[in-house]
């Protein structure tokens, strides 16, 4: 199908193609052989191999000395004038914006600021439902989605130093040591848990879920959060959970975290 696609339209296919070898790339494992691009494209070696030598050609590819094929000086130089010109805050909050326009439910965006989780952006709901959070809030860590997702994907240390501040933080308390240890343990148990659920917490009635956004370092950059009427929010959970996700995928995948 490679071959006969290409005789169709050569020319067009051949770019399509030979983004196709480069999208490879863009996984887990830094070099590829021969093989191992002839297996996941489909084709056989012998006619996959002009297109990499006109790659290493040109610098998008280049051949290592084991024969396996790396990413080139191009792409490399590709690379980086594309991250000078991403915007992480921009993304995020534009895919926020479409959440909130999908779902008519209030969404929030915050980040990990100087004395915790930080509320930087409220897109509002259609509704009447009113909150008390407000752009630099600063959120429980023990009882927000929002602070429970930054203590499961951030440093150990830094949430254990955190929590000495709890109280000061909107809905939190002061926490025992005992408390303290509890929670890292409980929370730490479940970060393998992308979205987080809390009913009636912080606010009595309202249900909020939160996921992380991650950057290209697979570091937790931002928290978007959805909350609504615990029943409203908990009957359409599913069709919440997928936009989620969706949009979770699209804005990983633009931030460069795969």
């Amino acid at each position: 199908m490679f071959m006969e696609d290409l005789k169709q339209s050569r020319g067009v296919r051949s770019v399509d193609y030979t983004a196709e070898i480069l999208e490879l790339f863009c996984g887990k494992s830094p070099t590829l052989s021969l093989k191992e691009i002839s297996t996941s494209m489909g084709v056989s070696s012998a006619k996959l191999y002009p297109y990499l030598v006109s790659l290493v050609r040109c610098g998008l590819l280049r051949k290592c000395d084991s024969n396996n094929y790396d990413i080139g000086q191009l792409s490399l130089d590709l690379a980086f004038k594309a991250l000078n010109y991403l915007d992480p805050f921009e993304e995020t909050s534009k895919v926020a914006k479409e959440i909130n326009q999908i779902t008519s439910y209030p969404v929030v965006l915050s980040t990990w600021g100087s004395f915790g989780p930080t509320v930087i952006q409220i897109n509002e709901a259609n509704s009447n439902l009113s909150s008390k959070i407000r752009v630099g809030s600063v959120m429980s860590i023990v009882n927000s989605t929002i602070g429970n997702t930054f203590a499961k994907f951030l440093p150990l240390n830094i949430i254990r130093d955190a929590l000495k501040f709890e109280e000061y933080r909107y809905a939190g308390y002061k926490f025992s040591s005992a408390e303290r240890k509890k929670f890292l343990d409980d929370i730490k148990n479940n970060d393998q848990d992308i979205i987080t659920i809390i009913e009636n917490r912080p606010v009595k009635g309202l249900t909020s879920l939160s996921i992380p956004i991650f950057n290209i370092s697979n570091e937790i950059q931002f928290v978007i959060t959805i909350y609504e009427d615990t029943e409203i929010l908990l009957e359409n959970l599913d069709f919440i959970k997928n936009i989620l996700f969706v949009k979770l995928n699209e804005l990983s995948r633009t931030l460069g975290f795969k």
